[in-house]
């Protein structure tokens, strides 16, 4: 893997293809140039992560990897179509959620649960739900499985609860489910309910991550607050560098307020 060109411009390769079915899959796509530097350190350093306005999200696509930066409302709203119509998932934090199926027939739309979702998921015949809150000193998550019977009424059944807050989720095979959260990486199996912290920082709560993706060598890309987090795998566990606007690659923490600046 190379590390040599780390400077993202309109299309950025942040390491050498790995061979296998999807070798752009770790190609990063976008319009703004960024550099690599460590995460931050200091008690200020996170602080200024948290308040900057600038958050990136990850999409996959066939060219590989799209960087833009997040927009308002982004990512409030979940969808997924199921047969015979859609499923909408909205979260509105502390304010509360839910989830409903619209029938593509006759345009009923059914509340089959109030939560926080966070991810829509196909199991087939089943739908996976990812849900929880993050919000002052409450931390809760859990995996729901959603059930749609032949009389079209909806039942719930909860695969595992995750003891904290889900931020993000991307499903890397039929059975595993790999979901950021408030304080790092987990792992979750769909038909054991095993989940597994694969990294941690307890000061992931201060970044809010917003989506997530696995490359083919198995590199975890996450996008959040200020920058897009690169886990990399080695012998010891992830090395953890940032992705960050290489027009501020520093921030600078001010005397007084709560707005930082690019450190000259």
């Amino acid at each position: 893997m190379t590390r040599a060109a780390l400077l993202l411009t309109t299309v950025l390769v942040a390491c050498a293809p790995s061979p296998g079915p999807h070798p752009t899959r770790n190609r990063l796509i976008s319009a703004t140039s960024f550099v690599r530097v460590p995460p931050p350190s200091a008690p200020d350093d996170w602080s200024c992560a948290n308040w900057t306005r600038d958050a990136w999200r990850l999409q996959q696509t066939d060219s590989g990897l799209a960087v833009r930066p997040i927009g308002p409302g982004d990512g409030d709203v979940v969808r997924l179509t199921v047969p015979g119509g859609d499923l909408r998932g909205v979260n509105s934090g502390e304010f509360g959620g839910s989830v409903t199926f619209r029938d593509s027939l006759t345009g009923t739309e059914t509340e089959i649960l109030q939560d926080n979702p966070v991810a829509l998921v196909a199991d087939p015949p089943n739908v996976i739900m990812v849900a929880g809150l993050g919000h002052m000193g409450l931390r809760r998550g859990h995996v729901v499985s959603l059930h749609r019977a032949t009389n079209n009424a909806w039942s719930t059944t909860q695969v595992v609860d995750l003891g904290i807050d889900p931020d993000a989720v991307v499903q890397v095979s039929p059975d595993t489910l790999l979901i950021a959260t408030s304080e790092g990486i987990l792992t979750v199996s769909l038909r054991t309910g095993t989940v597994h912290q694969l990294f941690r920082n307890e000061e992931w709560y201060q970044v809010s991550a917003n989506s997530i993706e696995r490359g083919p060598d198995g590199t975890i890309y996450v996008g959040m607050r200020r920058a897009v987090g690169v886990l990399e795998p080695g012998v010891h566990g992830y090395s953890e560098p940032w992705l960050v606007p290489a027009t501020c690659p520093r921030l600078e923490k001010p005397t007084t307020g709560y707005s930082c600046t690019c450190a000259s």
